[in-house]
């Protein structure tokens, strides 16, 4: 192939048996039905001298780090590329398998369907999508939609909870890409981009894709093209309920689904007058460096394990911190300290006036809001979920108020410090200052 854009697409079913643990609320959550099915969308891009990149959207909440390789290794075997250059993206339904493997809170990974079905499916996708590679040109949209809102609630006693905070922050920019192919201008490939969790259908016990869900089948529909989803700045916003809160069950899905199809379907008219280009696909690593803070005091430590005994029963935020303390004396008792710094696995695509900035964090609206305005290219996304899963990254200014996802960071077992959120948009505007403008490899 000579120096030109390619791109292919390929689809596998990753639906698991009835029956089994679903992840993103409790460990003691099982399947009872299918609401719809869940799926791996894989999107090829190539400039037809390097290996080919791979970015998979995947129907699951999230992906346990650890095990990572276990997907990108097998699907570059069969792809001909390399590890790095598979990005794999959850759309972030907590109406899904586990596949993360956090333990104690939210149960440990399903490893049979892991190995017999999810990893199968997605090597299945990627290996057509590869062998569908075409010359193609891409054209890119957005448009405002508050599908979403600011979870974080604040009460009267300057406490937040997991809710709807109208004022709040929020990233409501929806983007989407269209690849075609450049010859016959047939569709390939729609990427839509936006932040917000998919909790619409809270504890309804069905297997779904959630609002997202409704919303991708809308667009399939319309545009006979296939369409995948990435999740944006999902760590401080969840779905703009009726019911004023942050989850619900299969009506509330239904509903804010059937909003979020007709959102999609108006923000992608916009294609109809779409300039299309053919810049080549440029992938870097862009990985994070965070140093790490030390440990609390040994006093502190065991005085508040002694407050909080094991066999008792805590509320989820409180545990984090137990099971934070209970490492830390650990680490103690065996003379070690905290490691010193973390690199966290990242990294950026660029289509020539395009930037996706990939995190494993669940990225919250201040950040991703800074990054696109300081980033030199005129889109620019971060992507949540992919390659890993390394819980929440709050703003500073959110740290301040605490809550769920404030704890889920502060009591990570190696924690970051508490300016992460302008470390990695520091490194990340880094890196695209040196890709922009470059047009290759």
């Amino acid at each position: 192939m000579k120096a030109m854009l390619y791109a292919g697409c390929g689809r596998a079913d990753i639906t698991p048996e009835i029956g089994g643990h679903l992840y993103g609320y409790s460990d003691d959550e099982y399947s009872v039905g299918i609401h719809d099915r869940l799926d791996a969308k894989a999107l090829a891009l190539s400039d037809g001298v390097n290996p080919p990149i791979l970015l998979i959207s995947l129907s699951v909440c999230e992906i346990g780090t650890p095990f990572v390789p276990e997907i990108r290794i097998p699907v570059a075997e069969a792809c001909g590329t390399s590890p790095e250059r598979v990005i794999l993206s959850c759309i972030h339904t907590h109406s899904a398998p586990n596949v993360a493997g956090l333990g104690n809170l939210w149960g440990s990974r399903d490893k049979p369907y892991f190995d017999g079905i999810f990893v199968p499916a997605i090597v299945s996708a990627a290996k057509q999508a590869v062998s569908n590679l075409q010359p193609a040109e891409f054209a890119a949209v957005k448009g405002e939609t508050e599908i979403g809102v600011n979870r974080r609630e604040r009460k009267l006693d300057g406490k937040v909870k997991l809710g709807q905070n109208p004022w709040g922050p929020q990233d409501k920019d929806m983007i989407m890409l269209r690849l075609r192919n450049s010859e016959t201008k047939q569709g390939i490939f729609q990427m839509v981009y936006y932040g917000c969790h998919g909790t619409a259908a809270g504890h309804a016990l069905l297997l779904s894709r959630d609002w997202m869900g409704m919303m991708l089948d809308a667009l399939e529909a319309d545009s006979g093209i296939m369409t995948g989803y990435w999740s944006g700045s999902i760590g401080d916003v969840g779905p703009r309920l009726s019911n004023g809160k942050t989850t619900g069950d299969v009506q509330q899905l239904e509903e804010l689904g059937a909003f979020a199809a007709k959102e999609g379907l108006r923000i992608a008219k916009q294609f109809e007058a779409a300039p299309y280009e053919t810049a080549l696909p440029i992938l870097r690593r862009a990985d994070i460096c965070f140093s790490v803070p030390p440990m609390p005091p040994r006093e502190e430590v065991e005085a508040f394990l002694r407050a909080h005994p094991e066999g008792e029963t805590y509320t989820k935020s409180v545990m984090l911190k137990v099971l934070f303390m209970r490492k830390c004396k650990a680490r103690y008792d065996a003379g070690e300290e905290m490691p010193k710094q973390r690199v966290i696995d990242a990294s950026v695509l660029t289509l020539g006036e395009i930037a996706f900035c990939f995190t494993p964090f669940e990225l919250f609206s201040e950040t991703t809001l800074m990054l696109r305005k300081f980033s030199p290219y005129r889109l620019t996304m971060g992507v949540s979920v992919t390659n890993g899963f390394d819980k929440y990254l709050p703003s500073q200014t959110e740290i301040v108020r605490g809550g769920y996802e404030v704890n889920n960071f502060r009591y990570a077992l190696v924690p970051l410090p508490e300016n992460a959120d302008f470390i990695l948009l520091n490194q990340f505007l880094d890196v695209l200052a040196q890709m922009h403008g470059d047009t290759t490899e």
